[in-house]
């Protein structure tokens, strides 16, 4: 937790994004992951953040998710994995 917590002061820096997110993804925190992944600048941030508001975010966190511009406009096929997912959520 003390190397994330040092990595979110270096927020804007992408190798330290890229070291946020991998240990996010060790971590398995959705919490955690939610609120340091928004707003995702990547693929890879996003398919984690997707998967953090299906297994422990709120309606609000969702529809913000998929009306981020990031994700409206990606066409990767991950991206587009997790936001059908969360689309079908959002559906219940």
């Amino acid at each position: 937790m003390e190397a994330l917590d040092a990595l979110k002061e270096h927020g804007q820096n992408p190798l330290a994004r890229r070291m946020c997110l991998k240990a996010l993804e060790e971590l398995n925190d959705p919490a955690l992951s939610i609120e340091m992944l928004k707003p995702p600048r990547e693929s890879a941030e996003a398919v984690v953040l997707g998967y953090a508001i299906l297994n422990g975010g709120n309606l609000a966190e969702l529809e913000e998710f998929l009306n981020d511009q990031f994700i409206v406009k990606s066409t990767d096929a991950s991206v587009n994995e997790i936001v059908g997912k969360l689309r079908l959520r959002a559906a219940r």
